[in-house]
């Protein structure tokens, strides 16, 4: 538990990595009790055998990252191969004009995001790289992205599911809401999209063997996405397996123009099949 550093106004990266430390080693949960926790680095978080729950008390637990020491934000490494992962609940992620990203996930299973905010950050609010199984569900994401990633970026993961979070906005170099890359099992239930250009962008990235597959959309909202398609999927992508797309199925979803004068095309598709 930690509450003593939580001024706002001086350094907390200390004692909260001892925090997860100690928690990781005798097997507790760390507890973040209301307050502003300023981190001017990375926060490592354990995970496998030493896996660490982080619990807050909703939007007035707040880490809040400056300085150009932070890369990462909340950063939750297996390293290698994948390796178990703990709970974020109830916790508000800040960023300043210094600090590339939020929350970072990299060769880990089962991440889970629960009732988290991400605000402003210059790179992705949130970064799944290398996951399985991971849940991001009732978090709203905002202020976050730049013109090579988006608020949320998936990238070499499988069966990752969104469930009902909302993003809204993006940082002013932004690229999109949600971009996924070289990712298949993808599950997008409610929630909504609005004011990141484009909504959803898919297989954008040169250079990758392989496109995202077997992806389910149902019931999202998406909004003002300025002159730019919803959905955008293989504009870029130039993959030896030659489909930027495989088995997508968008079903219940709106699309509204919202603030946007003009949209050219709902859905932008390129190299994929068993789109529906």
């Amino acid at each position: 538990t930690t509450s003593d550093v939580a001024s706002g106004t001086t350094s907390a990266t200390t004692a909260v990595q001892r925090m997860y430390t100690e928690a990781g080693l005798t097997g507790k949960r760390a507890r973040l009790l209301a307050g502003t926790y300023l981190c001017d680095a990375d926060i490592n978080i354990p995970v496998g055998a030493t896996t660490v729950d982080t619990q807050g008390d909703g939007q007035n637990s707040i880490i809040k990252f400056t300085g150009s020491g932070v890369t990462k934000g909340l950063y939750f490494n297996g390293v290698t191969g994948y390796q178990y992962c703990g709970a974020l609940r109830d916790v508000k992620v800040l960023g300043t004009s210094s600090a590339p990203r939020g929350v970072t996930y990299s060769h880990v299973y089962q991440a889970r995001a629960e009732r988290v905010i991400v605000q402003t950050f210059l790179g992705a609010g949130m970064y799944f790289d290398n996951t399985l199984m991971s849940d991001v569900s009732h978090c709203l994401f905002g202020g976050s992205g730049s013109a090579t990633e988006g608020t949320i970026v998936v990238d070499n993961s499988t069966t990752w599911m969104w469930r009902h979070n909302y993003i809204s906005g993006g940082a002013a170099a932004k690229s999109c809401g949600l971009m996924l890359d070289t990712s298949g099992g993808i599950t997008i239930v409610g929630g909504a999209i609005e004011s990141t250009l484009k909504p959803i962008k898919a297989s954008s990235k040169a250079g990758r063997a392989s496109g995202v597959s077997q992806v389910s959309i149902m019931g999202l909202d998406m909004e003002n996405p300025g002159n730019n398609p919803y959905i955008e999927v293989g504009n870029g992508y130039d993959g030896a397996a030659s489909t930027a797309g495989v088995n997508w199925d968008v079903s219940g979803c709106v699309g509204s123009a919202s603030g946007t004068v003009q949209t050219d095309h709902a859905i932008w598709m390129k190299n994929c099949q068993g789109m529906h």
